[in-house]
């Protein structure tokens, strides 16, 4: 029988694969698809990454998981880099990460297009729930950072054109640390505070990385929470953040802002002197014609002597009523005339006018006799004159 000294407990075994394991299998990078992907309520993250022949446990723990800008999904392509372990409990092994890289495109931009595709999905980016910028503003409010020249071509460019208008400032961090939360909280300011008609949110042009902070879900939910519009005036024109999609308005560069939601003040006098001379002259043209009408009018017979025109309508009138009564009495002869023909016919008609001249009719049992040959010896006759009735009996023939 072997020595028991040289018998190992399962603990013991495992605990020198897990050393080993851990001893040599460090700072790894290894490439794979992820999949079964969840976040625990912790805060971990445990996926499994596979190639076509092989699969390995993985997992991030939440202090890693939450320097992660971007979100593990199933299907997504990834390079993890950390160590190889071995969780004792169950007897296997895994990779503890410590980095995760998309593979074949950055991890800003992956981050920057599944923040995009969710708040898309949730109706950020709606063009029916975008607020109308005010036309004439009493007041605005800018948020952006107060070093550089930003700030002061906003500014310069607003009293410019639109001097009357009153300008709020909120100084933040436009990127780095604490930037998300300043601008957050600039945000919510003027949104409670209401004491501006609309928000410009700017920053000068700049890298991905620059301008990461107006990707961020909390600025993009802070500006489609606000009830006041806000114009986004983010980097160069060919710069597109999170925040230049959910504001209601974009402005492809800090410069361009106050030409775009900013009235020219000079512009808008003349604009008003035109509208005005306009209105003058239409209003001395219509007095004008209805003056001439007045004149025109005053110049006419009728006018000059109005009771002709009322006797000329009362002749009228008579003539009218003339003309009425001689109708009436057309119709009434006419219809006389119908109707005495209309009794001439019906005399002619009936049979007694024609018992008159020497005419009789003779009937037997109520039927008027055609022929003699009708009648028998002895049968009962009637003859119908026209002044009476004769009963006969028939005799031999």
């Amino acid at each position: 029988m072997k020595n028991t000294s040289s018998i190992l407990s399962v603990s013991v075994l495992t605990k020198q694969i897990k050393e080993n394991l851990e001893l040599n299998f460090r700072n790894l990078w290894v490439q794979g698809e992820a999949s079964n992907v969840r976040y625990a309520t912790s805060g971990h993250l445990y996926f499994t990454l596979k190639d076509e022949f092989a699969q390995i446990s993985c997992v991030m723990w939440r202090s890693q998981v939450q320097s992660n800008i971007f979100k593990v999904d199933d299907g997504l392509k990834l390079i993890v880099h950390g160590n190889v372990s071995l969780y004792e409990v169950r007897g296997s092994y895994q990779i503890n990460c410590t980095s995760i890289k998309p593979v074949g495109i950055g991890e800003l931009q992956l981050a920057f297009e599944q923040l995009k595709n969710k708040l898309q999905s949730e109706g950020f980016f709606d063009l029916e729930l975008k607020k109308q910028i005010p036309l004439f503003p009493k007041s605005i409010g800018i948020i952006t950072s107060p070093q550089g020249a930003v700030f002061h071509d906003l500014l310069t460019n607003i009293k410019r054109r639109f001097p009357i208008v009153e300008i709020n400032f909120i100084p933040v961090k436009v990127q780095g640390k604490d930037s998300v939360k300043e601008i957050v909280d600039a945000i919510n300011y003027f949104d409670v505070d209401k004491s501006v008609d609309f928000i410009i949110l700017a920053r000068g042009g700049g890298s991905l990385e620059d301008l990461w902070s107006f990707n961020s879900e909390e600025i993009a939910r802070a500006i489609f929470n606000c009830n006041i519009p806000i114009v986004s005036a983010i980097g160069h024109e060919t710069d597109f953040t999170i925040a230049d999609f959910v504001a209601d308005f974009r402005a492809p560069t800090p410069s361009s802002a106050a030409e775009l939601v900013v009235p020219n003040q000079e512009e808008v006098i003349e604009s008003f002197t035109n509208s005005l001379y306009i209105i003058e002259s239409e209003v001395e043209n219509g007095i004008s014609e209805k003056t001439n009408w007045i004149n025109s009018t005053l110049e006419r017979y009728w006018y000059r002597f109005p009771q002709e025109l009322i006797n000329q309508y009362k002749q009228t009138v008579d003539y009218f009523l003339s003309d009425l009564d001689n109708s009436k009495i057309n119709i009434f002869k006419n219809t006389n005339t119908k109707l005495n023909n209309f009794k001439s016919n019906l005399e002619m008609l009936n049979p007694k006018a024609v018992l008159k001249r020497g005419y009789s009719i003779t009937t037997k049992n109520g039927k008027v006799i055609l022929s003699s040959k009708e009648i028998k010896y002895l049968d009962k006759i009637e003859t119908i004159l026209a002044d009476g009735k004769i009963n006969s009996t028939a005799n031999k023939n």
